[in-house]
């Protein structure tokens, strides 16, 4: 729809609270944003707030996803801001 509108495609709140699947960061955010053309012309993600170990969109040390969200991070797909 963005490019179609001449838009920057942007997911400007993503995730899922506490990140309960471990692989959600390469095989769901990841999945869908190289999911094809259109999706791979996503600008940016940003996850929701942290706010506790209870209530939080990122992982954190020791979280069951953190090692994944170090291969979202590694994948030659994704850019983060002290890289730009």
């Amino acid at each position: 729809m963005a490019v179609h509108r001449g838009k920057v495609a942007a997911l400007t709140e993503v995730g899922i609270e506490n990140i309960p699947i471990a692989n959600w960061w390469t095989d769901y955010l990841l999945a869908s944003i190289n999911y094809n053309e259109y999706s791979q012309k996503t600008a940016w993600a940003l996850v929701w707030r942290n706010s506790t170990t209870e209530h939080h969109f990122a992982p954190y040390p020791g979280h069951s996803s953190a090692t994944n969200f170090i291969d979202f991070y590694d994948d030659p797909l994704t850019y983060f801001l002290g890289e730009l």
